[in-house]
């Protein structure tokens, strides 16, 4: 059974500190340059926007299963570390793990030198942090993010796999064979996560669905997800209770459907045009909720 179904998907109760409207349409702008997965043939390829909003509001979802009593101060920082933890790709693109594991260390180094400086200029001219203490918090928690030694970068990083996992999936199920030997990569990055006791309490839980690691023979050879298939549905909150889907596939699909309140179907098969046209569903929130920053 998926989280999804024990109706534990509901917004955090806090409210966050919006950037400057022009700010905020520059920082958007530039993550929305960068693409997912690029050089794969893909079907529904998005941006590192809609990455990185998704893993915020999976991080938002997932961290009170494991710490129902996790003060709001807590939440409200893993919520804004998710949400800003690849800003420097705007400058460097989307490095992927494949590409960092070839490099030598000097490579590895001066990739993280160009990630700082991005970051720094991110702070200084995107979101014109004039406040010495809120730069110095910016940059304080980019590091951490890098470094991945705290149990919040580390839970953002498990976040961050867990939405590409999703992404991977998402392809597999659309017919994409090309993927295949993507999954079968990922397991290897997911046995990395074992050194975070975390993913350990997350995996206990039983909310992602995942004793095992999925394979190739967890995908049928047809296409599940089809055009036909989704546009048969009265909305797209269906999709979260089909059950012949993976656990976890289906809780992806559902924090998608409520989180992208605007252009749902867009967010999650912009390889489908039709489907972007099919009417939309009330929503509460919009579509650029969530961009935070730290505040003292």
């Amino acid at each position: 059974m998926g989280f999804l179904e024990k109706d534990v998907l509901k917004p955090l109760p806090f409210r966050t500190t919006h950037l400057k409207p022009s700010a905020e349409a520059l920082w958007i702008q530039e993550l929305s340059r960068i693409q997912r997965f690029s050089g794969v043939p893909m079907i529904h390829r998005v941006d590192l926007f809609v990455h990185l909003r998704r893993v915020a509001f999976i991080t938002s979802n997932l961290f009170p299963i494991i710490d129902p009593t996790a003060p709001l101060e807590r939440l409200s920082r893993l919520f804004r570390l998710a949400y800003h933890h690849d800003d420097p790709e705007g400058g460097t693109g989307d490095v992927t793990s494949d590409v960092k594991a070839a490099m030598t260390d000097t490579e590895k180094m001066s990739l993280a030198e160009q990630e700082m400086a991005w970051a720094e200029g991110i702070a200084d001219i995107v979101f014109n942090l004039d406040d010495p203490k809120d730069r110095a918090a910016y940059l304080a928690e980019q590091k951490e993010i890098k470094g991945k030694s705290t149990p919040d970068a580390q839970f953002v990083d498990i976040v961050d796999k867990l939405d590409a996992l999703g992404e991977v999936m998402h392809e597999l199920y659309c017919g994409n064979t090309n993927f295949l030997e993507i999954l079968a990569r990922y397991e290897k990055r997911f046995n990395k996560l074992e050194d975070y006791e975390l993913w350990h309490q997350l995996r206990v839980s039983g909310a992602l669905g995942m004793k095992t690691f999925p394979t190739a023979d967890t995908f049928p050879t047809e296409p599940l997800m089809t055009p036909e298939r989704v546009m048969s549905l009265s909305n797209l909150w269906q999709l979260s209770r089909l059950t012949d889907l993976h656990p976890w596939y289906r809780s992806w699909l559902g924090i998608t459907v409520q989180e992208f309140d605007l252009g749902r179907a867009k967010f999650l098969f912009p390889g489908w045009p039709q489907i972007w046209q099919r009417p939309e569903e009330p929503h509460v929130r919009t579509s650029l909720q969530g961009v935070i920053l730290p505040r003292h």
